[in-house]
């Protein structure tokens, strides 16, 4: 009789990870609806970009206005390498100073 109970148990264990899973998956993809239309605001969370202006130019070859200097970075996001940048006044990082606009780019590359 132990069996029976302890198969009882490990179907309810399953039915709950699937749950939980199916729960989790459908979290994810409601969250993308809080973001622009375009999939680059989640695809590169990561980035943790300063500005919701785009840069402009395309990708990793995005351009600064006169004034603000292009800095950029590589992040891992959910097993992919992605490219962030910003133009910013700082001269130093891109962790201070004003931030006119951000870009993010795909690499093609695995991480």
């Amino acid at each position: 009789m132990s069996e029976q109970i302890t198969e009882q148990d490990t179907r309810h264990g399953i039915l709950n990870r699937f749950v939980r899973l199916s729960g989790g998956v459908f979290s994810l993809l409601a969250l993308r609806g809080l973001f622009p239309a375009s999939a680059s605001a989640v695809e590169f969370l990561c980035c943790g970009l300063a500005s919701t202006t785009t840069c402009p130019g395309s990708g990793s070859s995005f351009t600064c206005p006169e004034g603000y200097n292009r800095m950029y970075w590589y992040c891992c996001h959910f097993g992919r390498v992605v490219g962030c940048g910003e133009c910013t006044t700082s001269t130093v990082d891109c962790y201070e100073g004003e931030f006119v606009c951000s870009e993010g780019w795909s690499t093609g590359h695995v991480c």
